[in-house]
């Protein structure tokens, strides 16, 4: 199944980072969540990711550490990166060749008022909104092409 049809399945992981009862305390557990909520996200869409899975939660939880003052976003950028190239992805008969995105926006604006869901199915829609215009697959014929 394309990843463009499957951000359903990231708001759900993404769901325990946003209620009180089953939200971290540290920022690995944090950490975790996201990357098993982002690697369930890609096998959703038909990529085999779990192979990097915890290499994407070490990864996060640097990103995620409070005291790099400002160099989280940069290596929030980096983890996605290193998560991605390389990826088989079957469907398209290719190979993630490229990660590069069109901006380094990844914040969900949310009203104060918005539920553990809304926050949910707001940062999933960024997220993958930002995945797929940051992945891009080569494809036979030495073509690189935006994963779909």
């Amino acid at each position: 199944m394309p990843m463009a049809v499957v951000t359903p399945v990231l708001a759900q992981g993404l769901l325990p980072l946003f209620q009180v009862e089953t939200a971290p305390s540290t920022t690995k557990g944090a950490a975790e969540v996201w990357a098993d909520a982002y690697t369930k996200y890609a096998i959703a869409g038909g990529i085999p990711a779990t192979p990097k899975q915890l290499g994407l939660a070490a990864d996060l939880e640097t990103a995620f550490n409070p005291e790099l003052a400002g160099g989280g976003p940069s290596l929030f950028i980096t983890a996605l990166a290193t998560f991605w190239m390389g990826l088989p992805v079957p469907y398209m008969a290719g190979t993630v060749a490229l990660f590069s995105p069109s901006s380094s926006n990844v914040n969900s604006e949310q009203p104060d008022d918005a539920t553990p869901v809304d926050q949910a199915n707001g940062l999933a829609q960024v997220i993958s909104g930002f995945t797929l215009s940051a992945v891009k697959v080569m494809i036979p014929g030495g073509i690189i092409v935006p994963i779909t």
